[in-house]
């Protein structure tokens, strides 16, 4: 029924892209990366890829607490992260990690826990991915770093086991955080990376990124073990999930691979750069910035913002913005909504984890002006959360400006905007960790990124159809049972 909803082929809109199939054992087993070693894709991936943990959830029922297999997700990610060549750099900037040291179920062995003597609460989804990491710092060389955020979601006694594990990962020869060419391996954000306020001031900013860089992968079959710049490979992942049981499990979430789009590796690594920055030194100038970054960060309410929309490499029709962006200039989800010709692109759905008070007036009246120009608006939104994610007030504006809403049966974690015509799937998509929150697009480090097929040359423009397919499938699914917010 939802493939003749969306007019897409089979193929299109549910098979998984040969690049992300899995390496299996002799009994028929996923292999997961080991000690001795680190399946990655059977394939050369696709210029842009994209996945949910859907079929995980329709596979495994919704938090099976007693099941200790790791998640489909968690290996893409693993066999991605699998895919570094030799003397790569790998560059994490995410939220949180869930690393409690609680990693494996008791009793069993593992890198975090090697008397098999920790925890009750089992988080062998993330070890899958730290089990790469290890193997490609072992093995290859590749040299791995981390900004995290060091709020309270982190408490002082996480950190410490979290650094325990990896540590072991980063450690000491990890990539220079610094001008200085200081070499932690993992720095923590407080109050935001680039807010340079104190704590106290509202609302409160936090380091929300969920990216990883990869400098140079191997898929290309290009051999020797390293190569000049101009001719690496490297590849991007985003995500609206944290490295979590809680996340992976709980929530719908997506996840996108961009492989070979070298300027939009060259941004996510140097917000890295900026950001790890910002966590040593407190940011008090751009000094330590790197180069191309000084001439597009300035202080806006004592907070570091990037007021550019960045295009990617020529043919990929694809872009990228960062929070916090200035106070001064409209917000990137408001921006798209206005720029929207509902004559061509009717159909506007959105699959968001929150939409807050202090956002809500400005979201809806952007949404209802959409609709008086003709657009067919849906949105999608998540009630499990609490009055954190959408409230009476929210649920009130949305009802008074007559946009069509209803919350998910099972809770998502997604960020997710499609624009695109009634039919077919020659669109754009927004997808990021930026929710629609003031905090999410002016105080906190966060990322937009949006691509259109239809500005993309023949050489990417199939990719992107067929992400934003798997997109429109996805939300259908999203809102599959969903209901009446309250």
């Amino acid at each position: 029924m939802i493939l003749a909803v969306l007019g897409l082929s089979t193929a299109l809109a549910i098979a998984p892209a040969g690049a992300l199939s899995f390496d299996t054992d002799s009994d028929g087993v996923l292999e997961v990366p080991t000690t001795s070693s680190c399946p990655t894709l059977t394939d050369p991936p696709r210029g842009y890829e994209a996945w949910f943990n859907i079929d995980d959830m329709e596979v495994r029922g919704f938090y099976d607490p007693l099941n200790q297999t790791p998640w489909d997700f968690p290996k893409k990610v693993a066999q991605i992260l699998c895919g570094a060549r030799q003397n790569a750099q790998i560059k994490i900037g995410m939220f949180f990690i869930r690393a409690i040291g609680t990693m494996t179920q008791p009793g069993l062995k593992s890198g975090s826990d090697p008397a098999g003597s920790l925890g009750t609460r089992p988080e062998i989804d993330p070890e899958v991915i730290y089990d790469a990491l290890e193997y490609l710092v072992k093995y290859r060389n590749v040299k791995v770093g981390l900004v995290l955020d060091g709020g309270g979601i982190t408490p002082g006694s996480a950190k410490a086991l979290i650094n325990r594990r990896l540590l072991t990962i980063a450690g000491i020869d990890g990539i220079p955080n610094t001008a200085a060419g200081d070499t932690d391996g993992i720095e923590w954000c407080t109050n935001g990376c680039l807010n340079t306020n104190s704590s106290s001031t509202y609302p409160y900013a936090i380091n929300h990124e969920k990216f990883v860089t990869i400098s140079d992968t191997i898929w290309d079959g290009a051999s020797g073990s390293a190569r000049a710049a101009s001719s690496a490979m490297p590849a991007v992942i985003s995500s609206s999930g944290n490295w979590a049981r809680s996340q992976i499990r709980n929530y719908m979430q997506e996840l996108t691979l961009d492989y070979g789009d070298r300027e939009l590796f060259n941004q996510f690594s140097m917000r890295y750069d900026v950001m790890t920055y910002c966590a040593n030194s407190k940011c008090p100038s751009n000094a330590g910035f790197p180069s191309t970054l000084k001439k597009t960060l300035y202080l806006d309410r004592k907070i570091w913002v990037d007021p550019t929309i960045h295009g990617t490499d020529s043919g990929r029709g694809t872009y990228v913005t960062f929070s916090p962006q200035p106070s001064t200039v409209v917000d990137s989800y408001i921006a798209a909504f206005d720029n929207v010709d509902c004559t061509v692109d009717k159909r506007i759905r959105i699959a968001m984890f929150k939409l807050t008070d202090s956002k809500a007036t400005t979201m809806a009246n952007a949404l209802a002006r959409l609709k008086s120009r003709g657009c067919d608006v849906k949105m999608l939104l998540t009630q499990q959360g609490g009055a954190t994610t959408i409230s009476k007030t929210v649920i009130g504006l949305l009802k008074k400006a007559k946009i069509s809403f209803k919350c998910t049966a099972v809770a998502m974690h997604t960020k997710l905007i499609l624009i695109g015509p009634s039919t077919g799937n020659n669109g754009r998509a927004l997808h990021g960790t930026a929710n629609m929150s003031t905090a999410g697009l002016r105080y906190s480090e966060e990322h937009t990124i949006t691509f259109d097929a239809r500005r993309a040359s023949p050489a990417y423009q199939d990719d992107l159809r067929r992400v934003y397919g798997q997109y429109l499938a996805g939300w259908y699914e999203l809102s599959q049972g969903s209901k009446t917010c309250k």
